[in-house]
């Protein structure tokens, strides 16, 4: 398990906090630690849309001439509304 170093502080809405505490009571855990693991899985979903991306890239035949336009490619590779940036 990581040290936690640092702390922070955020005001949300009755609503949600409710919400959160009814999945935190279900899986008997803290709202602090179920507010971590989303997180977490926030931080983590970028790095999982450049690797398929990065599949597609590779799966994609190479014709040894000239092929498509290279912003056509990127642009075909891209989810909709996505930036690999």
């Amino acid at each position: 398990m990581s040290v936690m170093e640092r702390r922070v502080q955020i005001l949300i809405e009755r609503a949600e906090y409710e919400r959160l505490e009814r999945v935190a009571r279900a899986d008997h855990r803290s709202v602090a630690s179920v507010i971590r693991e989303a997180i977490g899985q926030f931080l983590d979903s970028g790095a999982d849309d450049k690797a398929r991306a990065l599949d597609a890239l590779l799966a994609m035949p190479v014709d040894g001439g000239v092929g498509e336009d290279w912003d056509d490619a990127k642009r075909a590779l891209e989810p909709t509304g996505g930036d690999y940036a």
